[in-house]
């Protein structure tokens, strides 16, 4: 897919124009950045319609006096299926930056969520750039972004850490689902050996999907799939002190009911949950 951008001083616009997107694209997503890190979604260009792969856009709220980058990345409404994740699973470190390589078979527009986390509760991962932070519990942080061919693997670099502090990180590709959640929950749990997550209400239609993302202050030899999910990744994380990363997909149902997640081997910890869809 092709963006084209043309100033025309007529009614000071840009007018952004979409060619070559996928015949399977149902419209696009047109975003504006200053410094091609941060980026926002122009007036309008949420939805853009496309026909034949072609679609346009007027731009009336760029910045005047500095350079405007313009990114579009198409959408197709059909059902939300995962497309996969880090080969080999999560990559984890000591304390240290890490570079999980994005899903082999992520296509143009796809949605990807990175998943990354440290053992110090005090301590933050950082969104690499070109992402965005779509949950964070402090320590873990979820960052999501559409997939453009060429995008190299993300790093996610961690503040407030020492040695010892295992480090964990995941791209998970979904197709045809939006950058941001509808709804979102999360609880912090007190030490105990398995990892309670809550409930979780959304309205919509059945084209949804929930998501658990889960994590747990120490190692483990093995886990229970929670009822109604499937298990997507995981890991039992050896580097530094130790901690567990877990990721379990659940077809969207109205209501989640609050669960655990039943953790075998390690030791009783605190850990953290959330839920999206």
């Amino acid at each position: 897919m092709t963006l084209t951008a043309t100033y025309a001083d007529d009614l000071s616009r840009v007018r952004l124009a979409v060619t070559g997107a996928p015949a399977q694209a149902d419209y696009a997503l047109i975003e504006r950045s200053t410094d091609q890190i941060t980026w926002a979604t122009v007036r309008g260009g949420d939805t853009v319609a496309l026909s034949g792969g072609v679609g346009q856009l007027d731009d009336y709220e760029f910045a005047p006096g500095v350079p405007n980058y313009y990114r579009a990345s198409y959408v197709d409404s059909g059902a939300i299926t995962s497309v996969g994740v880090t080969a080999g699973g999560p990559v984890t470190g000591d304390n240290a930056p890490l570079s999980p390589a994005l899903p082999t078979a992520a296509a143009a527009g796809d949605l990807l969520l990175l998943f990354a986390t440290i053992r110090n509760t005090a301590a933050t991962p950082n969104p690499p750039a070109g992402w965005s932070t779509l949950h964070t519990t402090g320590s873990t942080k979820i960052f999501g972004r559409r997939y453009v061919p060429g995008d190299a693997a993300p790093t996610v670099t961690f503040t407030g850490g020492a040695a010892g502090d295992s480090t964990a990180a995941v791209v998970w590709a979904l197709r045809n689902a939006e950058l941001a959640p509808e709804v979102s929950v999360w609880q912090n749990n007190a030490s105990a050996q398995n990892i309670a997550y809550p409930g979780i209400t959304a309205g919509g239609s059945n084209d949804r999907l929930t998501v658990l993302f889960a994590w747990k202050q120490a190692q483990h030899t093995g886990w229970a799939t929670p009822g109604g999910f499937v298990d997507v990744t995981r890991v039992s994380n050896t580097a530094g002190s130790g901690d567990s990363l877990f990721v379990f997909l659940a077809a969207y149902p109205t209501t989640v009911p609050a669960g655990t997640v039943t953790i075998t081997g390690g030791a009783a910890a605190i850990s953290k949950a959330t839920l999206a869809t």
